[in-house]
């Protein structure tokens, strides 16, 4: 079960890159399209994988997930609602805030929830 998961969160990650690196290289909206597309389908996969590994747990650690995930959401949901707000005022750098850089904040955010979430089930 998690080799799998293992298998298609690096599948998402090199598909990600490969968007990355075709946007880089100019290659066209035909390519750049087909590595989205790539890339939507590989984390799609990786979601019905991680839930499957979530069937498989028990009862604590589950609870230990549900916390990390309603803490992750919250805080990227705070994070977009603040930029949303300030870009009412101030134009925010695209190189810096936009949505292709603040995505990554949402695996953050959980990754954080499950460090508190452990803390307090200790």
């Amino acid at each position: 079960m998690k080799t799998r998961l293992y298998i298609s969160s690096l599948a998402f990650a090199f598909s990600y890159g490969a968007v990355s690196w075709a946007a880089r290289m100019h290659w066209g909206v035909a390519a750049g399209i087909t590595a989205t597309v790539a890339a939507v389908l590989c984390f799609a996969w990786f979601i019905f994988e991680e839930v499957a590994t979530l069937r498989c747990l028990d009862e604590l650690q589950r609870r230990i997930q549900l916390e990390a995930v309603a803490f992750g959401f919250s805080g990227f949901v705070l994070l977009l609602i603040g930029l949303g707000s300030l870009q009412r005022f101030m134009r925010l750098p695209m190189d810096d805030w936009s949505y292709r850089h603040i995505w990554p904040f949402a695996g953050l955010f959980y990754f954080v929830g499950v460090i508190i979430a452990k803390a307090r089930y200790r």
